[in-house]
């Protein structure tokens, strides 16, 4: 929480070549995801692969995820913050405002020694380094998934009072407004405006009050909009999309009609083709999105 705090007064950004009135967004950070459904449970993992690019000319201290709206009040959470496996000192919180706005977000920061001021002039010693990955980084929800922003801050060296004194122009008694240190110096700024941000998939749709005919409608809708952002793509592509519909069509009409028997025959021949063109057509965002939603819907049919 320590940390936390400071971030909200700093909000930092990256490595020692960068100044301290520097932004935060000189690197390349994607966020690769494994999500399963827990069946018994009614919950989803989500596991990433964080990765950053050897080009990234920051290194990586703190990472966003925004997730589901905290407005709605039908009972879908997020019941645990996964740390990554192949580091010690990165820690996870969340928070139910983003930017001002009420939704919900989950934070993964690495901490570093705070015994001494001269401990904030260096990025913590497991801040993650250009070319290198972070390793089951994730959380464990009730909400389905979809796809979701991330922002990522590099590690920028921190200003003294006196060095934003003489950038404002103001003596040590002013006490600068928001907006005027906001101007001048970017670690003040909301992450969503100072840092490098993509997409991934995380916890977007409470399931509570949700008909299997309504899932199924959501997952073509899904499956459209990964079509869209490029995670289904290729020679061939077309087809594919097109038997994935035919078979969501068949379960809703199967839904219609009463049969959820034929609906889950279909749903698993949706699965079966995700299966058959993942790492081909299909890349992990849509394949995981679409398996997990498609498995719940199963696991809603079921005895």
């Amino acid at each position: 929480m320590k940390k936390l705090i400071l971030l909200a007064a700093l909000q930092i950004a990256a490595p020692s070549a960068r100044a301290q009135f520097d932004t935060a967004d000189h690197l390349q950070i994607s966020m690769k995801p494994a999500i399963s459904f827990n069946l018994s449970s009614g919950t989803f993992t989500y596991l990433f692969q964080v990765a950053s690019a050897s080009s990234s000319a920051q290194v990586l201290e703190y990472l966003t995820l925004v997730e589901a709206d905290a407005d709605t009040d039908s009972g879908g959470t997020i019941s645990q913050i996964l740390k990554p496996t192949n580091v010690t000192s990165w820690e996870g919180d969340y928070a139910d405002n983003f930017g001002g706005i009420k939704t919900n977000s989950v934070s993964w920061y690495s901490a570093w020694p705070t015994s001494s001021t001269d401990d904030l002039m260096h990025p913590s010693p497991e801040a993650l380094q250009p070319g290198k990955s972070l390793t089951n980084l994730g959380l464990i929800s009730t909400f389905l998934p979809g796809p979701t922003t991330f922002y990522a801050q590099g590690w920028v060296i921190p200003a003294t009072q006196e060095q934003i004194d003489a950038k404002l122009g103001a003596s040590p008694a002013t006490e600068p407004s928001g907006r005027q240190l906001q101007a001048i110096y970017p670690a003040a700024l909301p992450i969503n405006k100072n840092s490098f941000h993509g997409l991934t998939i995380g916890p977007m749709q409470s399931p509570v009050g949700l008909t299997p005919a309504a899932l199924v409608d959501r997952l073509a809708a899904l499956k459209h909009q990964a079509l869209t952002l490029g995670w289904i793509s290729g020679p061939g592509a077309e087809g594919v999309v097109q038997s994935l519909d035919a078979k969501l069509t068949a379960a809703k009409a199967a839904l219609a009609r009463g049969d959820a028997k034929a609906a889950e025959g279909q749903l698993t021949a949706f699965i079966n083709e995700l299966n058959a063109q993942h790492g081909k057509l299909i890349d992990d965002n849509a394949f995981f999105m679409l398996q997990a939603n498609a498995q719940f819907i199963l696991a809603k049919l079921g005895p």
